[in-house]
Order: structure tokens, then C-alpha cells, then sequence
């Protein structure tokens, strides 16, 4: 609007003097003085307008740039703030793990220690001692595979499924028996419905 209002005064002013016999463009024929004022003003006008628009698409393109970076910048923050929550979920997963395999790793250790060391359990008894170490490696991969699939839930996601609580409770339930009794506890397992969940990993969640 700027632009066409300059551009309209200088047209008026200059076909005022032209008119009154001033100006460059009174050449004393009006024919020709009108003919050379309407170029002079429809080159002016024309340069005029197409500066405007090239400064125009300028500062829309700098609008633009400004709204783009201030999105990535958002952006940036935004997977910054995500990062650290996934690192922080990371450590806090490699501790679970840590803490859960130590359990039958210490027992694994314990009754190596025992088949190791005849003085210090009778030779009966390493029979059992074996078994407690396979059923402790067991238990590893166990937890190992649950983790797998912990993983793979994670990535893939996975349907929900009624799961009967029973034979994992049991399971369960054996599993720190011994824990139970030595802390002076015992466990008991009440009546319980089945739940909707991934079903290989009910038994860690327990």
C-alpha cells in the first residue's frame, strides 16, 4: 500500500508539471511528452511494486527461517529431555537386573563353594548341592529370557491375554520359599482371579 501511494503521488506530480510545461517531460508536442510521462511512470511504478514484493518474499522467508528454528529448537529439547529420561530408565533397569541375578548367582557360588570344600559338607549331600546349583542356573535363564522378552514387548508391543495366576503364583511362591522361612515369614496364596496381561512377564512382575 506504501509503495502504490508513493507511486501515485510521484505519478500525480509529475503529469501536473508536465501538463503546466514542466518538468523533463515537456517537450512543447503533448503527444509525445504524454507518451514519455506514461513510460516514465509505468517503469517506476513497476520497479517500485517489484522491490516491495522481493522485500516482501524476504521477510516472510525470514519469518519463516524464525519459526523453523524456533520449532527445532523445541525439538532439540524435547529429545534432550527425552534422552535423559531414557537414560535414566536405563540405569534404573540395569539395577533391577544386577539385584535380581545376584540371588541365584550367590547360590550358585554357596554350594560350589560346598562341593568344592569336602570339610565343609558331608559327601552325602553334594548330590543336592548340584541340583540346587542347576536349579539356580535355571532360575538365570529364566530371568535372562524374561528379559528378552521384556525387550521385545518394549520394541513390539504385545496383545493382552487372560493369564491364570495360579501356576505362576506357585511357582512363585517356591521359588523364595526358603527366604520365607529363614526370615521367620511364610507365604500364602489366597483366591484370585485371572488378569489381562503380556503373559511371559507375569512371573518376573512377581
Amino acid at each position: 500500500r506504501t509503495t502504490t501511494a508513493a507511486s501515485l503521488g510521484l505519478a500525480a506530480m509529475a503529469i501536473a508539471g508536465t501538463l503546466r510545461g514542466h518538468g523533463p517531460f515537456a517537450l512543447g508536442n503533448t503527444d509525445a511528452s504524454l507518451l514519455l510521462l506514461q513510460a516514465f511512470i509505468c517503469a517506476s511504478a513497476m520497479t517500485a511494486l517489484l522491490v516491495c514484493a522481493l522485500d516482501a518474499e524476504r521477510r516472510m522467508a525470514a519469518d519463516g527461517m524464525r519459526l523453523i528454528q524456533a520449532d527445532l529448537e523445541q525439538r532439540v529439547a524435547e529429545r534432550t529431555a527425552e534422552l535423559a529420561r531414557s537414560n535414566d530408565e536405563l540405569s534404573l533397569f540395569a539395577s533391577m537386573v544386577a539385584h535380581e541375578l545376584q540371588s541365584p548367582l550367590r547360590k550358585i557360588l554357596m554350594f560350589g563353594d560346598l562341593v568344592e570344600h569336602p570339610e565343609l559338607a558331608p559327601e552325602e549331600e553334594k548330590g543336592l548341592y548340584v541340583r540346587r546349583m542347576r536349579e539356580s542356573a535355571r532360575g538365570m535363564s529364566r530371568l535372562v529370557q524374561d528379559i528378552l522378552n521384556l525387550s521385545r514387548v518394549g520394541s513390539q508391543g504385545s496383545a493382552l491375554v487372560p493369564v491364570d495366576l495360579g501356576p505362576t503364583l506357585a511357582a512363585t511362591a517356591a521359588e523364595f520359599k526358603a527366604q520365607a522361612a529363614a526370615a521367620g515369614g511364610r507365604l500364602e496364596i489366597g483366591p484370585h482371579p485371572p488378569v489381562f496381561a503380556h503373559a511371559p512377564q507375569v512371573h518376573p512382575l512377581l
